[in-house]
């Protein structure tokens, strides 16, 4: 019998000598392995929550963009209706339907600009024209400039040259004339 409890404990101490250590060792080396796949995990995600929130603040700053340039071609139109007179032909002047704009839309606008577009000269055009009464040639080509110049800010590239008499739109009621005096 005690050769038996002999060879059990040489057996034994071969099992603790050779199989345990080895098996300690890659169980090790997989929980080594586990938490390294949870800490690349961890990096991973947090450099996707980082893109994904830099996304989202390029969206919403190029919304604002879009809606101040929207907004201001929207006020510019405001006030080109509040003086451009085109003479037709027959003598009569033809005014367009008049829109009304209020201080606090304008510095609104401004402020979104300022807040948004890279290209000052579009907040330049954009105070120009509000601020200053141009004829209607003149008036025209800045309105085409600051167009062109908000698509490129936009990214919709340049837009094919229009004549003045198509620039700018008159209304639904272009009928409304007085006769010149």
């Amino acid at each position: 019998m005690e050769f038996f409890i002999g060879v059990a404990f040489f057996l034994l101490g071969v099992l603790c000598k050779d199989f345990i250590p080895g098996y300690a060792k890659k169980k090790g080396e997989n929980i080594a392995t586990k938490e390294d796949i949870e800490d690349i995990t961890h990096k991973v995600e947090s450099v996707k929550s980082v893109v994904e929130s830099k996304s989202e603040t390029e969206k919403s700053k190029r919304e604002l963009k879009i809606e101040a340039c929207k907004q201001a071609l929207k006020i510019v139109d405001a006030f080109l209706s509040q003086f451009i007179v085109v003479n037709n032909a027959d003598g009569t002047q033809l005014k367009p339907a008049r829109e009304e704009v209020t201080a606090a839309d304008v510095r609104r606008c401004h402020n979104n600009l300022i807040l948004s577009c890279e290209n000052p000269e579009i907040i330049e055009l954009y105070m120009s024209i509000v601020l200053s009464q141009y004829d209607g040639e003149e008036a025209f080509a800045i309105l085409e400039r600051l167009r062109n110049i908000i698509r490129e800010e936009i990214g919709f590239g340049k837009c094919p040259n229009i004549s003045n008499e198509k620039a700018w739109v008159f209304g639904p009621t272009p009928k409304e004339t007085v006769n010149k005096t």
